[in-house]
């Protein structure tokens, strides 16, 4: 058994994570300053995303109706069409006025008229799969259509912005874990190279309970310690995985007692269910980045409205679960104090297609709506509605934008993500995807805080990344101020100081020479004026 073989049985479990970083104890590291540094970004961080997945494939028309084209879609869906006076209007003027939710998603429809809603029409990607794991595939790891990758975006996301993962971690920047499933398993979505990263759970006390009867950490049941044999080495480090298992453990179970839902969450609703175990976390303090819920039977081949009454039936129970399940997850966070924090995605692998199918149901489609829901949305509607007559592959929707822009949008709109870490999660340069308005700019994370009246964070950047010899530190200043740049390696011991000067307002370069650093990971922090802005480094030959 090797480490990383260990770590990825392990990490699929659920299971994570070294706490001592190149051999310093936890509290020597808390010493260092770039450590506290970071570790004081971490305290204000303020971010989060909940990934809502539909598995099986949504039916978007019946969710999202297209009320300009009701006689074309009422024709082309004669038993499953939704009624058009049933159909709750987005809006009594403009594009929301052609446009009606499903009448089960009440909801959802409140929030949309709270500003807490945006609707993007027609996403997929291109030449689009229509089997249900490769095109799941697809969308977990953002990857073109002809192409197979074993990694999701997520998961490579959160690689680059954390580095060293799991070895690093808990520690005091990160205490908590990066991501959490509430699932019995960690899926695609959160794969990075060679581990997960992310924790599988399904409710905290009882992975807690499971966690913390794995017994000590370097010791058997005896009580004694492993030899220096192989054998004995791996059974050390098995044991040494388990006890820092306990730490994520507990600390997911402290954040669960410290808070209690404030709301009443729908009933015999598991996606409900799965949400009020997130705001629970979030409202007790867990520093978690994203958090993944998702809600099956969406495959509605056959019988998906009950016959003579389509707004009854299998697809209206999802959309009733679904809207309930949004609003209870929003009112909570709202009572709780923690609305600004969270930004919600739905996705779905695929729509359906345009007409219905001999078996009172919809077959594999193309595009399909996505929502985003959260205080901090840019609220409204992005798109039109699909054309019903201008069909792709035969019976199918054209696509209006790709997954992977949306993506790209929230990891920047979001997290502020830099070049590196949006080339990680989309796998193309940051610019192949045009970006669309999802977040309001009115609202900053930590990482973009601004360093000046008329600049923020994305100003600071640099390239390339990995670096072999020479790095480009590029940043533009709104105003003149004093610069302060130094280098220093993972332990937090300062290498070298590569700016030290006043500096006018305008574009600024410095040119790093890394060619004589072993291969590893460093980090650099710039401080400008009363600001501190720490970027990670890595060296590769």
């Amino acid at each position: 058994m090797n480490r990383r073989n260990f770590l990825q049985q392990a990490m699929n479990a659920g299971i994570a994570l070294p706490v001592a970083i190149n051999g310093m104890s936890v509290r020597a590291m808390a010493q260092s300053p770039i450590v506290q540094s970071m570790a004081g970004l971490a305290a204000n961080t303020d971010k989060i995303l909940v990934l809502l997945q539909m598995q099986g494939g949504n039916d978007g028309l019946n969710m999202v109706i297209p009320l300009d084209q009701y006689a074309r879609y009422s024709t082309v869906r004669p038993t499953i069409a939704i009624p058009e006076a049933a159909a709750i209007r987005l809006g009594s003027t403009g594009v929301a006025s052609t446009m009606g939710l499903h009448p089960a998603m009440t909801g959802l429809k409140s929030l949309y008229d709270d500003g807490k809603v945006t609707l993007v029409h027609g996403v997929s990607y291109p030449s689009p799969n229509f089997s249900h794991s490769r095109s799941t595939d697809i969308w977990m790891t953002a990857s073109d259509s002809n192409q197979t990758l074993v990694t999701g975006w997520n998961g490579r996301f959160l690689d680059v912005a954390y580095p060293n993962y799991p070895d690093n971690y808990p520690n005091p920047a990160m205490p908590d874990p990066l991501a959490i499933q509430i699932s019995a398993q960690v899926s695609t979505i959160f794969r990075a190279a060679g581990e997960t990263m992310a924790v599988a759970l399904t409710d905290p006390q009882a992975f807690y309970n499971l966690v913390n009867g794995s017994g000590a950490a370097n010791r058997n049941a005896a009580g004694e310690a492993a030899d220096n044999s192989l054998a004995g080495q791996n059974i050390a480090y098995i044991r040494q995985i388990q006890a820092q298992s306990m730490e994520y453990a507990s600390s997911i179970k402290r954040a669960a007692d410290r808070a209690t839902n404030r709301v009443t969450y729908a009933t015999n609703n598991p996606l409900a269910a799965q949400l009020a175990i997130v705001a629970r976390l979030i409202a007790g303090g867990l520093k978690t980045r994203i958090y993944a819920v998702q809600i099956g039977g969406f495959d509605t081949h056959v019988n998906q409205v009950t016959a003579g009454t389509p707004i009854a039936g299998a697809h209206a129970q999802l959309m009733l679960r679904i809207s309930d399940a949004i609003k209870n997850f929003q009112d909570d966070l709202r009572l709780q104090g923690v609305e600004d924090k969270v930004l919600g995605m739905t996705f779905s692998e695929f729509g359906r297609r345009v007409e219905q199918n001999s078996s009172v149901g919809t077959d594999h489609g193309t595009s399909a709506p996505v929502f985003f829901f959260g205080k901090n949305v840019q609220p409204g509607i992005i798109g039109t509605n699909p054309s019903l007559t201008n069909l792709v592959n035969g019976n199918n929707l054209a696509m209006q934008y790709d997954f992977r822009q949306l993506y790209a949008s929230v990891l920047s709109q979001w997290f502020d993500a830099t070049p590196d870490e949006l080339f990680a999660a989309v796998r193309k340069e940051p610019t192949a995807f045009a970006q669309i308005p999802i977040v309001r700019r009115t609202t900053t994370s930590v990482r973009n805080t601004p360093i000046g009246a008329n600049g923020d964070l994305g100003m600071l950047r640099h390239f390339p990344n990995p670096a072999s010899s020479l790095m480009t530190i590029d940043y533009k200043l709104p105003t003149a101020g004093m610069v302060t740049v130094k280098l220093f390696d993972v332990q937090g011991r300062e290498l070298s100081t590569l700016r030290d000067a006043y500096e006018m307002s305008g574009q600024h370069t410095i040119l790093c020479d890394v060619s004589s650093l072993p291969q590893g990971v460093y980090y650099y922090r710039m401080q400008y004026n009363e600001v501190l802005i720490t970027r990670q480094v890595v060296v590769q030959r």
